[in-house]
């Protein structure tokens, strides 16, 4: 053999051996192996999720700019649209005079007296603060005629599908209870006593569209029976351009608000503007010394407005709650 040919025996075990070592780790240590390819795969794993949080981000940011871009162009139209068009109950004078061509016509105008008695028919009472006559005709009956009405026993679910029609409440059941149903008086015990000082008055805002008569001169009646006539200065109803379909537009509504009292002002838009809009009106059209917005279809409980008009006495600058 030539000086330094390599010999078959000089080649390191450690290279013929390699398959073979690597067979018998295999064989002998799952363990290990197994948490080989865990951290392959994590390192994978965390590699995709970093890229998809780096695409959502970007994808994120660009949606946001979009949104404000348009919410943008929104607002700049609105308020071109809310300056370009005219208020429609806008007056150029201010005067006492002009003050029925923005507030409606009152159902029953009448020169205000004392604060503590005017605006009551009949004879009040502790249930009926502005007196028993509200919403009644002179002999004390309901103005309104009652609907009598199944119990809710014999009540099919025929005729509670048709009740609910149009309104998702049990409008028939509601025609069949009178408007100056007793309500439970939720209040805490020292609620009760608790003297409130002097108040200002407050006017009251209710916009309604299509409003079944029954719950509509309920939330009125309950108002009314429910405030004392001090705090109450008016009840702003502002009907939104509705198709009468409840009988609660045009001259058959007047005709039910006007034995509510003089204190009623009712609104009736030209055209539906939405609730808002209307409310806009309401409060431009009331004058009382704040602004109650109530829903077309409720039931105060005694002692309802006096910790409102508490808290806002507190308050100086203007302020309005529903």
């Amino acid at each position: 053999m030539r000086r330094g040919a390599a010999s078959p025996t000089t080649i390191p075990s450690s290279i013929d051996d390699a398959p073979e070592r690597r067979k018998r780790w295999r064989r002998e240590s799952p363990v290990a192996v197994a948490l080989v390819w865990l951290g392959i795969i994590s390192i994978l794993l965390l590699g995709i999720s970093t890229r998809q949080r780096r695409v959502g981000v970007r994808r994120r940011v660009r949606g946001v700019r979009k949104f404000v871009v348009k919410e943008e162009a929104m607002l700049e139209q609105g308020l071109r649209h809310f300056v370009e068009e005219p208020f429609p109950f806008d007056d150029d004078d201010d005067d006492d005079d002009d003050r029925p061509s923005i507030r409606g016509e009152a159902l029953a105008p009448e020169p205000r007296g004392n604060p503590s008695t005017w605006g009551t028919r009949g004879p009040p009472d502790a249930e009926h603060l502005h007196g028993r006559l509200i919403g009644r005709d002179a002999d004390g009956s309901q103005h309104l005629p009652v609907e009598p009405y199944v119990s809710a026993k014999d009540e099919t679910a025929a005729q509670k599908t048709e009740a609910h029609a149009h309104t998702c409440f049990n409008k028939r059941r509601s025609a069949a209870l009178p408007l100056d149903r007793a309500v439970k008086d939720y209040r805490d015990a020292r609620c009760k006593t608790k003297d409130y000082g002097a108040l200002p008055a407050a006017s009251v805002i209710m916009v309604f569209y299509d409003e079944p008569l029954s719950t509509l001169l309920r939330s009125v009646a309950s108002v009314m029976h429910r405030t004392p006539p001090k705090l109450l200065h008016e009840v702003v109803m502002v009907e939104d351009g509705g198709t009468g379909m409840f009988n609660s537009t045009g001259e058959h509504l007047r005709g039910q608000l006007a034995v509510f009292g003089p204190k009623i002002v009712l609104l009736e838009m030209p055209r539906q503007t939405g609730l808002i809009y209307a409310r806009a009106a309401g409060a431009k059209a009331a004058t009382g010394d704040v602004l109650a917005f109530l829903d077309s279809h409720i039931e105060t409980s005694p002692g309802w407005l006096e910790p409102l008009l508490a808290y806002a006495r507190a308050r100086t600058a203007g302020l309005g709650f529903q």
